[in-house]
């Protein structure tokens, strides 16, 4: 442990505080700097924490702590915003025409366009959040299986997408 209380972790706060704007932005893709901020004070809070002086420098643990935390972060939103269907007729209406939208029409045509195990796999996968091996197990079929009807589900989805899209 390399501090016991908080005047202790604003020091250190202060004294790595250009390392850590250097550690975020060195992740690309994760837009919201005060949000990231935090997350990268959680983690060096908690590389404080859990350090062992006897397994090397501080310096070296905090940025492979602070970076992986950060790191996460990223993965997480992004497959978040890969999973991310929206029934909202006032978002769909920014990515479609007001006349394909109307009252959710879009979603429910394109959901016509998918089989049953491509559907299955949008209820599963989208709706109830459940991952690749749990709906493999639920539909009792491979990972590989489930993984295909996710890749042709996307497929459809997007062309369906760029159907609607106006001329730029």
């Amino acid at each position: 442990m390399l501090f016991g209380g908080g005047q202790e972790f604003d020091r250190l706060v202060r004294q790595y505080d250009l390392l850590i704007r250097k550690w975020i932005a060195q992740v690309r893709g994760l837009r919201e700097p005060d949000e990231c901020r935090q997350i990268a004070l959680i983690a060096l809070w908690e590389a404080a924490r859990r350090y062992q002086p006897e397994k090397g420098p501080f310096p070296a643990y905090a940025q492979a702590v602070v970076r992986g935390r950060l790191l996460s972060e990223l993965r997480r939103r992004r497959r978040r915003e890969a999973r991310f269907v929206s029934t909202d007729p006032a978002l769909l209406e920014t990515a479609a025409p007001a006349h394909v939208v109307q009252d959710g029409l879009w979603l429910d045509e394109t959901m016509r366009t998918l089989s049953k195990r491509e559907k299955q796999w949008v209820q599963a996968a989208l709706v109830h959040d459940l991952p690749t091996a749990a709906i493999a197990e639920l539909y009792g079929v491979s990972q590989d299986t489930v993984r295909s009807w996710k890749k042709s589900a996307i497929k459809k989805l997007r062309a369906k997408r760029e159907n609607i899209r106006p001329d730029a």
